[in-house]
């Protein structure tokens, strides 16, 4: 969907979306071995803005009148000196997460000369020349364009191939159906040494049929050939045959338009930039791991007189996995994932100093008057912030095989209603004793709704071989993950923190044992569902004032604002990327606001994890990565002044009648300001980049996660009310170490010696840049600390 086109007058205001068929492919010629890179992003950031100030302006002066004129004086004159002052503190906070996925796609390429056909459709109100000429809000268009595939890619997809050109398949089947030839790629750990030749490629025993270690979850494994176009049309017919319902999305295209406001207008239109925007194929390709657990969200807004009414839209896939399809080389999958905090704090202040002159003017007594003003004011500001920066970002280049897999997808959609009284009503009505939790109303479902219930689809999950296991290795990860989750829950230990900034200084006592503080890739840390839940149940008692037998659910209800922002920071890709600061420091979701009459809540929520119990489970020759830390302090210094002179004049007439007064005036002004200002700049960063090549050993290693939580609530008239709890997950996290971390856990690398596991202090980044350069020059691991400090200044 376009952005909002306003007409040249401002009168109106209307968008367009656009979609495009590829009718056809005709080849051409080949274009020989290219390398292209593709990439799917999407990002999630929250900021958060407070200040307050406070300052005054006073004047004092004399004034005079001359001549009598209608028993007033016929002119008013009035001087006055001014001086102001105002001092404010403010803060500012913002925090990304973001994802990417994509391919280096390499090999011999050929072009095909193809033609798109190009489909507008509009909505807002017609202009008049369109009234005049039964224009429509539809438009098409074609265009020639050329594309370019893998010769083997376009083979698979059914294309003819250019004259000359010949293409094997693009998936090798392995040999033998379910068993082939010896593969490079992972073992499973036996204890015996893994051999280390030909690019880090491990041999030993036969082949067997590959398999993903967590099924399609995991940060390693991609999702490709989704299409979403199904699901969004069920969507849109819901939408348009439901009355409930009606009012939320904009109508598109021929026919007349539904009445709307200009207000109703635009929230239409972000209600659907949001739809199009959560659903589309990038989104749920890089967030599968939430779209395949929690379910992806779409939150869409009304607001009615009284009320205020959300929508919530849930998509949850079923993926039912069909086996192994074979490898595919020089098609390298690439993964990144990346958490970047800035936080700046500061004061600021001014200063005024001025004079005022007033003149006012009797002409016509009753009937006509004038006034002059005029002012001139020198001022002075002041302003100082200063805050860190921190950013983590991982990245995985991909092995030169990737392995195929077949699936088949089934979306399942839920639609739910909630509805809340507007700020104006609570604020004009009374409301019923106790605390109000709204409850959604259910809509419609894939259950019990046919436009919602779109058939299967065949879709590809892709990995590099690497990361895979044969069936040996597979059975036992499944069997050492029943056992671990078979046994008695952990103990949940009590622990000391009055609030949530507490957990930033604890080392729990989890982490003194065995435990991973350094590693090179996040597999999986599962569905994040059990850390959902603890957040819900300790915001519910902290909501309730601490009373341990009643429970405030408002901050839980679902399609609201507070719960939408604990599965977006919670949910499985969100904790994956935060992982290092969750586990150095923290992770915190704060802003949850439920507005009441009288108790209203204002909420917050912070965890530390801990990786404990960890296992070697699999090893393998790893794809390259590069993992970046950066942590700054920038300090900003400002000072301005200026001078504002400023003059106006005005007429003003009045006509007088028996019981009635009309006034009529008209006033000119003018005002010019003079200013300069100084800003000095003092910035300083660290950065870490480490880089593992393809082909070294990488290892799979199996944790418990314990999880510490806080939350924090204020009710009106009191708090914040703490409540804070302890959650151990058995076999939740898997991570690939390479054989320095291993060593650096206590763990023994598989053919080698254990070693003591480092002691309990610092954080993962100064754990790994402790490593000696003698280790990193055996491992092929590059790691490089960079100070830079930098001081600019401007005038």
């Amino acid at each position: 969907m376009g952005e909002d086109l306003v007409a040249k007058d401002g009168s109106a205001t209307g968008s367009y979306r656009m979609r495009a068929d590829l009718t056809g492919l005709a080849p051409s010629w080949p274009i020989g071995g290219t390398q292209l890179r593709t990439h799917q992003q999407a990002q999630h950031s929250v900021s958060h803005s407070a200040g307050k100030g406070r300052g005054g302006t006073f004047g004092a002066g004399p004034a005079a009148g001359f001549g009598v004129l209608g028993g007033a004086a016929a002119v008013r004159g009035t001087v006055m000196p001014t001086a102001g002052v105002r001092k404010a503190r403010f803060t500012m906070a913002e925090q990304t997460v973001s994802s990417r996925q994509g391919a280096e796609v390499r090999g011999d390429k050929v072009l095909y000369f193809g033609r798109v056909r190009f489909r507008v459709e509009g909505t807002g109100p017609l202009s008049p020349a369109m009234r005049v000429r039964a224009g429509t809000r539809t438009a098409h268009h074609s265009m020639d364009v050329w594309v370019a595939l893998r010769a083997d890619e376009a083979q698979a997809l059914g294309l003819a191939l250019p004259d000359g050109v010949t293409a094997g398949p693009m998936v090798a089947v392995p040999a033998g159906g379910d068993a082939g030839k010896k593969r490079a790629g992972d073992t499973a750990v036996s204890g015996q040494t893994a051999e280390a030749e030909g690019g880090g490629s491990s041999r030993a025993g036969q082949d067997t049929e590959r398999h993903l270690p967590f099924g399609a979850m995991g940060s390693s494994v991609t999702i490709s050939q989704l299409d979403t176009a199904p699901l969004l049309s069920g969507i849109e017919r819901l939408f348009t045959a439901d009355p409930r319902l009606a009012g939320y999305l904009p109508s598109f295209g021929p026919g007349p338009a539904a009445e709307a406001s200009r207000e109703e207008a635009e929230v239409q239109r972000r209600n659907y930039r949001e739809l199009v925007t959560v659903l589309s194929e990038t989104n749920l390709r890089v967030n599968k791991d939430q779209l395949l657990s929690s379910g992806i969200r779409v939150r869409m807004r009304r607001k009615s007189r009284w009320h205020a009414h959300d929508v919530q839209i849930r998509v949850v896939g079923a993926l039912r996995e069909t086996g192994h399809l074979g490898d595919t080389k020089d098609w390298l999958v690439r993964s990144h994932s990346g958490v970047t905090s800035n936080s700046q704090s500061g004061r600021s202040s001014s200063r005024s100093v001025g004079g005022l002159a007033l003149g006012q003017f009797r002409l016509v007594p009753g009937v006509l008057s004038a006034s002059v003003r005029g002012e001139r004011i020198r001022h002075s500001s002041r302003r100082n912030q200063a805050g860190p920066t921190t950013r983590t970002d991982v990245l995985t280049n991909g092995g030169e095989s990737t392995s195929s897999f077949g699936g088949a997808l089934r979306l399942d959609v839920d639609v739910t209603m909630t509805t809340r009284e507007r700020s104006a009503r609570r604020a004009l009505t009374p409301g019923a004793p106790g605390r109000d939790a709204p409850e959604a109303e259910h809509i419609a479902s894939s259950a019990d709704t046919e436009a919602l219930a779109p058939a299967e689809q065949d879709v590809r999950l892709l990995t590099p071989t690497a990361f895979t296991l044969d069936t040996t290795a597979k059975d036992r990860l499944t069997a050492r993950t029943r056992t671990r989750t078979a046994g008695l829950a952990a103990p949940q230990r009590q622990f000391t923190a009055s609030g949530i900034g507490d957990l930033s200084t604890m080392t729990p006592r989890s982490i003194t044992g065995r435990a991973v503080r350094d590693w090179t890739l996040v597999e999986t840390l599962g569905d994040g569902g059990p850390v959902r839940d603890l957040a819900f149940r300790l915001l519910s008692q902290a909501a309730a004032r601490g009373r341990e037998p009643r429970a405030d659910h408002a901050l839980r209800t679902e399609g609201l604002a507070p719960r939408l922002a604990i599965e977006e920071r919670f949910s499985p890709q969100a904790i994956t990327s935060a992982l290092r600061q969750a586990v150095s420091s923290g992770w915190v979701v704060k802003n949850l606001r439920h507005p009441r009459r009288l108790a209203a809540l204002d909420g917050a929520v912070g965890t530390r994890f801990a990786l404990v119990n960890p296992e070697v489970v699999a090893q393998g020759t790893g794809p390259g990565t590069e993992t970046f830390v950066l942590g700054g302090h920038q300090v900003t210094g400002q000072e301005g002044r200026g001078t504002t002179t400023s003059v106006q004049g005005g007429l003003l007439g009045a006509e007088n009648g028996a019981g009635w007064r009309i006034g009529e005036g008209v006033s000119a002004g003018r005002s010019l300001s003079e200013s300069g200002s100084v800003a000095t700049t003092l910035s300083g960063s660290v950065e870490r980049n480490a880089h593992t090549p393809r082909g070294r050993p990488l290892y799979l290693v199996h944790c418990d996660l314990v999880v510490r939580m806080v939350g924090e609530v204020k009710v009106t008239g009191g708090g914040p009310y703490v409540a804070k709890g302890e959650r151990t997950l058995p076999a939740a996290a898997a991570l690939w170490l390479t054989g320095e971390q291993v060593r650096a856990a206590g763990l023994r690398v598989p053919g080698g010696a254990a070693s003591e596991p480092t002691p309990a202090v610092g954080s993962s980044c100064s754990t790994a840049a402790a490593e000696t350069s003698a280790d990193d020059t055996r491992t092929g691991r590059d790691d490089r600390t960079v100070r830079k400090f930098k001081l600019a200044a401007a005038r």
